[in-house]
């Protein structure tokens, strides 16, 4: 991680961290802790040029474990709350409808200072086709903006994890 930031910092390219949120195993205040922690090791947030990032895909694992919506929705609140307050930053949800509707979380319910990253592939070759055919109009129309969940527009889409790019040896995530 040292070595990737650092490096790509050096030339010019934008740089981001991502937190992988373990709700199951941690309380909120401890993965954020932990990721501005691993964060310093680059320089802290402040040197990185995007968003933090909060990943939640472990709804089931958490819903199993007992946890309501009220928590999860608390849970994400209190991540985003706490590196607002230790960085100044506000923050990148991303998540996908599978993690959502797992814990139940109402479709009108957001994080506060957070935009959200909708993660959504599609089901066979034909839906993937119609949706880059989607991303590259919406993309080419300048529009940005997806509407997912009520209230809450879409600021970047991971519509495929079947790319391929220049230099990257196997499937990467697609985003727009």
């Amino acid at each position: 991680f040292e070595i990737y930031v650092k490096s790509l910092i050096e030339i010019g390219v934008p740089v981001g961290a991502y937190h992988f949120a373990r709700p199951d195993n941690n309380s909120a205040i401890q993965d954020a802790s932990n990721f501005l922690k691993t964060l310093q090791k680059v320089g802290g947030q402040e040197s990185l040029s995007l968003r933090p990032c909060l990943d939640m895909e472990v709804g089931a694992k958490a819903a199993k474990k007992g946890m309501t919506a009220q928590q999860g929705m608390d849970w994400i609140q209190g991540w985003i709350d706490y590196v607002y307050q230790e960085t100044g930053q506000e923050t990148t949800y991303y998540g996908g409808p599978n993690a959502w509707f797992s814990l139940k979380m109402p479709k009108t319910w957001h994080p506060e200072r957070a935009i959200f990253w909708r993660a959504k592939y599609p089901n066979n070759k034909t839906q993937y086709l119609n949706m880059n055919t989607q991303a590259i109009q919406l993309y080419k129309a300048g529009k940005y903006e997806i509407d997912y969940f009520p209230n809450w527009p879409t600021r970047l889409w991971q519509y495929s994890g079947y790319g391929s790019v220049t230099g990257v040896k196997n499937r990467c995530d697609l985003n727009l």
